[in-house]
């Protein structure tokens, strides 16, 4: 089986209000419940949003969900 390709990912804390929606002219909704966080691959390729109670958490998902996975900070 070949090795998973490195892919390096930027993770950062989506802010919403108290209605749950993003902040901004055109909020997008995303309900309130554990903190949101979005994440993305440098090359494009992998991206979305996820729930979790702390950064931590979060990049622990990302990298279950895509072996190899390193971060930027």
């Amino acid at each position: 089986m070949p090795m998973p390709m490195p892919m390096r990912f930027t993770l950062r804390l989506v802010r919403l209000n108290k209605g749950g929606y993003t902040f901004g002219r055109a909020g997008r909704y995303f309900g309130n419940g554990a903190p949101l966080y979005c994440y993305a691959s440098d090359n494009g390729d992998t991206d979305g949003y996820l729930r979790a109670y702390c950064r931590a958490d979060a990049r622990a998902i990302v990298a279950d969900r895509n072996p190899g996975a390193t971060f930027y900070r």
